[in-house]
């Protein structure tokens, strides 16, 4: 499944930590309308001791930002979990957080979300935790509860936030047959935000990579995604999908090595998954290639086509696509 062998919470936590201001005024605008994020302060790497859980514990993402109501700016404290399962005790560790960010930071006004993935019934809710002593409530905790297998990706896809991209295949995604249409339309945006240069190589491979983990397309699903883009002359936009499932590949790699030392895997696990990966970036770039020689220069002598699938060298092949971009005619390549 996922390009990278890294934790879901892990994953969006990367995600949350570039795009805070994306995800807040995604799913929370009337708050966000009322934030400065031109300065955003993270401190999710401050431990809070958990007293009921008997251990220390780190919040997934805490970010300082300051108001902008008009009014004397004040500073407030985005936090941010994520819950992968449905857990009875979650609005109480919830709860928990709240009091222990609370005494941490007596002086900052607190802004609590919750990212699920588990379907609830409305989808974004105001989701609560209640302290009663003998029949007498005596605190009411509220949070921002957001459920992503409960939100229509095609809504989000139309707001400007890039982040809308990276989390629409962890939304309500369509049955077996149109997850390829869902793709598409993600992965058109991508080629839109990188034509444009509207952000960095970083970023964009964050996006990349949930897309690519959360909406991992059958090979038949994704014939069809190339045939498809083949048929509309979209070549750019099949330029981009090559190129980045291969840094997607690569980088999955390079973890995965260090993935199975930490863990300490066979030798022969590690050797499979290496060579699987080497295989499958291969691919990507030579047909990379020949995506970009097919549109600047029409069909490629079928000689040409086997020579380049056949390279296997990583140099070799980054030399052939330089050459194919900045070749003015066929011979010159």
């Amino acid at each position: 499944m996922a390009a990278r062998r890294i934790s879901h919470d892990q994953l969006l936590k990367e995600a949350l930590t570039a795009f805070l201001p994306d995800f807040v005024t995604l799913f929370a605008p009337d708050q966000a309308a009322l934030l400065d994020f031109s300065q955003v302060r993270f401190l999710d790497k401050e431990l809070f001791t958990d007293l009921a859980a008997g251990d220390s514990r780190e919040v997934d993402v805490l970010a300082e930002v300051s108001t902008r109501d008009g009014g004397p700016p004040r500073l407030i404290l985005i936090h941010v979990e994520i819950q992968r399962e449905r857990q009875e005790e979650f609005a109480q560790r919830m709860l928990r957080y709240f009091l222990m960010i609370r005494l941490r930071f007596p002086d900052h006004a607190i802004l609590p979300l919750a990212l699920v993935s588990y379907s609830t019934a409305q989808g974004i809710a105001v989701a609560s935790a209640t302290v009663v002593v003998a029949g007498f409530t005596t605190l009411v905790y509220n949070y921002i509860e957001i459920s992503l297998p409960s939100l229509d990706p095609q809504v989000y896809l139309e707001a400007p936030q890039p982040l809308a991209v990276g989390l629409a295949p962890l939304m309500r995604v369509p049955r077996r047959g149109k997850r390829d249409r869902l793709y598409e339309e993600c992965l058109r945006r991508l080629s839109a935000l990188e034509q444009a240069g509207a952000l960095d190589p970083a970023r964009l491979f964050i996006l990349h990579n949930l897309l690519r983990t959360y909406l991992d397309l059958t090979p038949a699903e994704r014939h069809r995604l190339l045939r498809r883009l083949d048929e509309e002359g979209a070549t750019i936009v099949k330029t981009t999908e090559l190129t980045w499932a291969d840094r997607t590949r690569l980088e999955g790699r390079t973890e995965g090595r260090t993935e199975g030392r930490t863990e300490g895997r066979t030798e022969g696990r590690t050797e499979g998954r290496t060579e699987g990966r080497a295989e499958g970036r291969t691919e990507g770039r030579a047909e990379a290639i020949l995506v970009v020689l097919r549109d600047k220069f029409g069909a490629v002598p079928p000689d040409l086509t086997q020579r380049i699938r056949r390279a296997t060298d990583p140099a070799d092949l980054d030399a052939l696509l330089l050459r194919a971009v900045h070749a003015t005619t066929l011979a010159d390549f």
